[in-house]
């Protein structure tokens, strides 16, 4: 009120003071006089208001007063006037282009992890049958499914042409007209189907049936013969390359008016998708991704400097183009890598902070965004509030089944893992050859390896053993059993020294054997299951024991047979050998972290994506006589790796020189002739680069233009070089299960080769694969924690799926000739059977999953109370970078991510565990209607065990309409024996 009172003590002042006009200036204000008696008049109105008001006094007094602007008429900016077609007074007007407003938008998806959205020419001709389209015009939106486009392309081409129809993005206008859907996927093969589906599509394109129909048929049926997720992960890693960002820096001191803005090239930005942090208030950038040209402007940037910058872009646009040094063109094949004007169909406008399109923020790595989809609740005007006792009943999921979250300090934090040991004959050999155990009768032994032999079964199945050269040289392709001699021998003691005697060994007891059976990941069930006949064999002749060891998941004790020297090559021998003489082509290994005598050595893929920023790689190719041995070192790897790596090329790779790594035989003093060249992340040569593109597929119908030029691209693989924290810790595993007796429970997933505790300065940077995760999870639906250490995971599968490793890539041709004629995989329909869960099982997920997120916030405030890591949630097939990132390499699996886009999951999309559980908690406090709980499927988080509750009192039990749904109140319906609510419940379809 004294408030108020002050406020009408100053207007009073101000209308009671005379006002003096003076001569000069009566013509310019005749309506003075007219706007004292408007004040006055509004004063009496805001008088007259009542007090409990809720607008404000100055709200009131414009509400009420009357003004004239006629006067000042001529002060407004006039736009009729034109200069060339501009406005010559309008200051933003002036530099519009006619690129600026568009009436027709193609837009490319294509990608296999983020699949970035590209502006191309509105052209039928672009488009092809492996990507994902959508052209926006001002009254329709088509959304054009390739028929071998994959799930991460489709999903966003659905999810983006709604996005532009709900907020009118791009140049699209209509309110009425919905997306139209163009899916191919099913279609026949035949030609004539494709056109007639595609027709309203191409015929927006400039499409002509009488004279391109010829030609239309001839780019949609020809045959596509290379790997397509190959394809889009070219694509991906090298549209980026082309991007362009400046910032642009004005004198405002400056006094001469023709001055101009400087653009800063950002080089650290370039040639990368940008994060959201370059975003800042007080800056204006220009960003160049080459058919799309936007001009952004933080909310605090002067008037000047906007002027200036949009000067600088007009510029700019109009010096044209240059992209013969890159390898991808981003306005396509059609147009040439270098022009002085860029086409018509490109898009050059003005962006604000806050108002950017679509388009724009796909361009981001991180652009923020709540990507949770809130559940329909029924609102509830003047609620009534509810007496207490009769909503209880509505229980928390993982509390009426009596899940709780696990101890975190006493189960995780303070556990101490429990390190690998494989026991044999009843005793445990500890890590192996040269390790200290204890026998039967508790007595101090050694385990000594006495001889070893390695054998396989070739395409006849004729076993072949391996010499000695050959021997330390697996195939992921292959299947091997290996025969390990070995022996424990009694320690003796010095009796001078009190040490272990040199005689030790004289005093063993009996050899023993072991079969170890090495399956390769790429080999196929059949060798597997012969090298397992061959070695049983073995063992009933010799009385030996027998262990299966999959690849990823050596044993240090199967790991020290080979001390130190053992190299695990990609696909078949027969394929191998004299490989890389022939083709000329790198291949690229991966020395992994763990003790000298148990080293090994892994073949990888020779692509961008599996480099890792804390791993040392090798790439060789020995065949050709120019080639150089590249060691890449990432930019957190410690100088124990550096130096390790640097051993093993020397002593093993170089000294043997086997045929395996490609070496010409009855060529070993030509070992002077190798050069060895180091390289640092960040620091690659122009020919190190190169060796990326003899692998690379050549696609006919790619939107890319390919050349010699090369380009490393650092998200790819979520490079750690803008990253200044020390890595030098080691991921932890933890898996979440609810036991048999119905206890919620968690186990830490333990490397199989973890160092021993006397080897603590031993840090294994990438202990895990991802077979870790998805061969636990296929079985049933499964939660993971992984600690990264600044950052926390969860892990997260909602059904079993059919998970395996060797068909992780796309090829359209094989796919297409597998379907046809093809035996019914048992193993396969058992396991989609097993997806068609039962209700009680998808509530214990929920459960389970409620509790796996309590448990994971828990942990991280154990583990740092005063600045706990954030934790993110992220789905099966739909994992971000950063967490793939994690392991040492990643293959997307479709199964897995078909199933969690049906639930509403989005591609690389990780959410706070904190926002995932505030969804929770929303569901359980929102009202739902009758008739929508009885739809299916009914939003996730509901307890279907109690659905009644989720009713309105008014619902309940007041008859409105119809009659209410139980014609009773709770405490009458609660009060009846359990089994007599079921039976209403199921009347009432709420069961």
């Amino acid at each position: 009120m004294k408030s108020l009172q002050k406020a009408s003590i100053v207007i009073d002042s101000y209308q009671n003071e005379p006002v003096k006009i003076s001569p000069s200036s009566s013509s310019k204000f005749p309506q003075s006089v007219s706007q004292q008696q408007s004040s006055s008049s509004s004063l009496s109105a805001i008088k007259n208001t009542p007090p409990n008001s809720k607008f404000a006094i100055s709200a009131l007094a414009g509400l009420a007063s009357s003004e004239d602007f006629k006067a000042v008429s001529n002060k407004l900016r006039n736009s009729s006037t034109q200069n060339n077609g501009l406005a010559r007074n309008d200051s933003w007007r002036t530099y519009d282009l006619k690129n600026s407003l568009q009436t027709r938008m193609l837009l490319l998806i294509k990608g296999r992890r983020k699949a970035p959205i590209r502006l191309i020419e509105p052209s039928w001709k672009l488009l092809n049958s492996i990507d994902s389209f959508i052209l926006v015009t001002k009254e329709s939106i088509y959304a054009y499914l390739g028929k071998f486009s994959n799930i991460i392309e489709r999903t966003k081409c659905l999810e983006i042409s709604e996005l532009i129809r709900k907020r009118k993005d791009l140049c699209f206008r209509s309110i009425n007209n919905p997306v139209i859907q163009i899916d191919c996927q099913h279609l026949d093969e035949k030609i004539t189907t494709i056109h007639d589906r595609l027709l309203p599509l191409i015929e927006k394109l400039d499409y002509n049936e009488g004279t391109d129909r010829e030609e239309f048929d001839r780019r949609f049926s020809k045959p596509i013969d290379f790997n397509l997720d190959d394809d889009d992960e070219f694509y991906e890693e090298s549209i980026n390359y082309s991007n362009l960002i400046y910032k642009c820096v004005l004198d405002e001191k400056s006094t001469d008016l023709n001055h101009k803005a400087d653009l800063v090239h950002l080089e650290n930005i370039c040639g990368r998708s940008p994060r959201h942090q370059i975003l800042q208030n007080d800056q204006a950038l220009i960003f160049d991704y080459g058919s799309e040209m936007y001009v952004w402007f933080g909310k605090n940037v002067s008037n000047s400097l906007r002027k200036k910058t949009v000067e600088a872009a007009k510029d700019l646009w109009l010096k044209g183009y240059d992209y013969s040094q890159c390898e991808s063109n981003p306005f396509g094949t059609e147009c040439p890598p270098k022009s002085n004007q860029r086409p018509d169909w490109c898009w050059f406008i003005r962006v604000h902070h806050n108002m950017e399109p679509i388009l724009f923020k796909d361009k981001f790595f991180n652009w923020p965004a709540f990507t949770l989809n809130r559940s329909e609740a029924k609102p509830q005007p003047n609620k009534v509030p509810e007496k207490k006792g009769h909503r209880v009943v509505k229980k928390d999921l993982s509390a009426q089944l009596n899940l709780f979250p696990v101890d975190v300090e006493t189960d995780m934090i303070n556990s101490v893992p429990s390190l690998p040991s494989l026991t044999l004959e009843f005793i445990s050999l500890g890590r192996g050859a040269g390790d200290t155990i204890s026998d039967e009768d508790g007595l101090p032994v050694k385990v000594v390896s006495l001889d070893w032999q390695c054998f396989y079964l070739d395409e006849n199945g004729q076993q072949i053993e391996l010499n000695q050269s050959d021997r330390n040289y697996l195939c992921s392709g292959e299947s091997y059993y290996i025969r390990w001699k070995y022996r424990l021998t009694r320690i003796s003691r010095n009796l001078k020294t009190g040490g272990e005697s040199r005689f030790s060994e004289d005093h063993g007891g009996r050899d023993r054997l072991c079969y170890f059976v090495w399956q390769g990941k790429h080999a196929k069930n059949t060798k597997i299951g012969l090298t397992a006949l061959n070695s049983v064999e073995k063992l009933r002749k010799e009385g030996a024991s027998q262990i299966y060891i999959e690849q990823g998941r050596e044993d240090p004790v199967f790991l020290r047979i080979f001390q130190g020297a053992l190299v695990i090559q990609s696909g078949q021998r027969k394929d191998i050998i004299y490989a890389s003489n022939k083709q000329k082509i790198y291949r690229m290994f991966m020395l992994n972290d763990t003790e000298s005598s148990e080293e090994f050595l892994v073949e990888l893929d020779l692509t961008f994506k599996n480099l890792r920023s804390r791993m040392c790689y090798i790439f060789i190719n020995p065949g050709d006589a120019k080639s150089k041995i590249y060691l890449w070192f990432g930019c957190k790897t410690s100088d124990a790796k550096r130096s390790s790596t640097r051993m093993f090329l020397q002593s093993i790779i170089l000294k043997d020189k086997s045929k395996e790594f490609g070496f010409i035989p009855n060529d070993l003093d030509n070992s002077d002739k190798i050069d060895i060249e180091e390289i640092e992340e960040g620091k690659e040569s122009l020919h190190f680069m190169e060796i990326f593109n003899s692998t690379t597929p050549s696609s006919p119908v790619s939107t890319l233009k390919r050349s010699s030029k090369s380009n490393l691209q650092r998200d790819v693989y979520f490079s750690l070089l803008d990253d200044q924290r020390p890595y030098g810790f080691q991921l932890r595993l933890f898996q979440f299960i609810s036991s048999s007796e119905r206890i919620f429970e968690v186990h830490e997933i333990v490397p199989s080769y973890l160092p021993s505790k006397n080897d603590e300065k031993i840090i294994i940077s990438y202990p895990f694969v991802q077979s870790d995760l998805y061969e636990r999870a296929k079985n049933r639906p499964t939660f993971f924690l992984i600690d990264a250490h600044y950052e926390v995971f969860l892990w997260e599968s909602k059904f079993p799926f059919y998970y395996n490793e060797t068909k992780s890539n796309r090829n359209a041709v094989n796919d297409l000739e597998e379907d046809r004629d093809k035996l019914i995989d048992i193993e396969k329909e058992l396991r989609l059977e097993s997806n068609q869960i039962t209700g009680f099982m998808n509530q214990l997920w929920l459960a389970e999953r409620k509790c796996s997120l309590e448990s994971t916030l828990a942990y991280c405030h154990a583990k740092n109370p005063a600045e706990p890591p954030k934790s993110y949630v992220v789905s099966a097939g739909l994992e971000p970078n950063s967490f793939c990132s994690l392991f040492p390499t990643w293959i997307y699996n479709d199964d897995a991510a078909k199933l969690h886009i049906q639930d509403g999951r989005k591609p690389n999309e990780q959410i706070l565990v904190q926002e995932v559980l505030s969804q929770i908690q929303d569901v359980n406090d929102s009202v739902y209607s009758y008739e929508y709980l009885k739809r299916r499927p009914l939003p996730e988080g509901i307890n279907v065990l109690c659905l009644e509750s989720y009713l309105s009192d008014e619902e309940f039990e007041v008859i409105i309409i119809r009659a209410s749904v139980f014609q009773m109140n709770r405490e009458e319906f609660y009060s009846l024996p359990t089994w007599k609510q079921k039976i209403i419940k199921q009347e009432k379809e709420l069961f």
